[in-house]
């Protein structure tokens, strides 16, 4: 793996990080805005009050993420149905964390 891909995968590594943090401490409004915007942007996207309440009920039934393990498989440059190149990183099944309960 190159220097630039590793620095990538380290980067979307903190982000998600930072996802699950923002989860513990209930900021799903900011859990939101960390969705791409084009994603956002779309009317068949989840609204902000969808979100904070699937984020609330999976919080509420599971408690305090840790995250112990990510494993991420990055696809930079890949053509998407546009014109443009797109970058985007797998993470499905592969995040691994134990319930912190209190």
């Amino acid at each position: 793996m190159s220097t630039r891909t590793d620095t990538k995968e380290s980067a979307l590594q903190r982000k998600i990080r930072r996802f699950y943090d923002l989860l513990n401490e209930h900021d799903f409004a900011q859990c939101h805005k960390m969705i791409d915007p084009r994603v956002r942007a779309k009317s068949s996207s989840v609204t902000l009050f969808q979100y904070q309440s699937a984020l609330s009920q999976f919080v509420g039934r599971f408690g305090p993420i840790e995250i112990l393990d990510i494993g991420i498989t990055l696809h930079l440059n890949e053509p998407n149905d546009g014109s443009e190149k797109v970058a985007f990183g797998i993470l499905a099944q592969q995040a691994y964390w134990s319930e912190v309960r209190c």
